[in-house]
């Protein structure tokens, strides 16, 4: 219901900022500001109820933009192409977004978009956006959820209340890593596999992707459960599992990858499916999917690296 809102949101800010002249409005009402753009965001975030995870081994981004807040949005726009930046910047400031980045046509515009949810009252999102003259432009957006502004000294103090969290939570999740069901066994049969720590409705917990056959990418979500200092994880929620296949891989201007994907070789499971593809070593057939194993998809490789 949030990504709905903040989808419909975004819609009608395009509409505003591009107005009838295919971009030349952008900005038009907004104030300008120089200087490090990820620091000025992680200033602004907690006024609109943002949860920070962590400001360390942050890259800086320095730029020019133009922004604007009311009691409950942020907006802002750089002029260029710096999805890629602040995509990253994003994912490690955030936590990585639920899925891979979308690709809409909304006001006769391109654009690529990512949703960054949180769990304290607020929606993140970024976009590259290509007007219908040629023009690129870098979006970020905050949709607050009932935060009032005032309460912006709270929301710094949660802020390193939660940075701190984070760090304890991160170490605990290290220490279970080798030892935490499903994932061990994702790893065995799938050793290229990437492990990564993300944010759920109300803990973190294991996210874990791999590549198959260059066509297919199975990812694996399981939630931590911690003790009440975080300290250490103590039991696990129900695995979800996400396979999708590509239909095709085309790069835009910026040298960005937009995945298409086909819908009817989508599939979710749980645990119980799971334990058959385990125990037939990896065949995906058990459980009633065929996959194309001959019929790699071009570009799907690299998708992920912006050329």
């Amino acid at each position: 219901m949030l990504r709905l809102f903040l989808s419909i949101f975004v819609a009608s800010l395009l509409d505003a900022v591009t107005g009838c002249s295919g971009g030349a409005d952008i900005g038009k009402g907004y104030n300008s500001k120089s200087g490090d753009w990820g620091g000025f965001i992680l200033n602004s975030a907690p006024k609109f109820g943002v949860r920070v995870l962590t400001t360390n081994g942050l890259s800086h981004i320095p730029a020019k933009w133009r922004y604007k807040e009311g009691s409950d949005e942020f907006q802002l726009f750089l002029d260029g192409d710096y999805f890629p930046q602040l995509d990253g910047f994003l994912t490690k400031a955030v936590g990585p977004p639920a899925g891979p980045p979308t690709t809409n046509s909304l006001t006769k515009l391109r654009s690529i978009e990512a949703y960054y949810g949180t769990n304290f009252g607020a929606t993140v999102g970024c976009a590259w956006i290509l007007t219908d003259d040629g023009k690129q432009y870098t979006r970020f957006v905050i949709v607050g959820y009932g935060q009032p502004v005032s309460q912006q000294a709270k929301y710094a103090q949660l802020i390193r209340e939660a940075v701190e969290k984070g760090d304890v939570a991160f170490n605990a999740l290290d220490a279970a890593r080798s030892s935490a069901p499903h994932v061990s066994d994702f790893l065995r049969l799938f050793p290229e596999a990437e492990v990564r720590y993300r944010n759920f409705d109300a803990s973190l917990g294991f996210d874990v992707t791999v590549d198959l056959y260059e066509r297919y990418e199975l990812t694996m979500q399981l939630p931590a459960i911690f003790d009440t200092a975080h300290r250490s994880v103590i039991n696990y929620g129900e695995p979800r599992f996400y396979l999708v296949e590509a239909a095709s891989v085309e790069r835009n201007k910026s040298g960005i990858a937009e995945t298409t994907l086909n819908p009817a070789g989508e599939r979710r499971f749980g645990s119980a499916e799971w334990k058959k593809i385990v125990e037939s070593g990896g065949d995906f057939g058990v459980i009633g999917y065929t996959m194309i194993t001959n019929q790699p998809v071009a570009g799907f490789k690299d998708r992920k690296i912006a050329k």
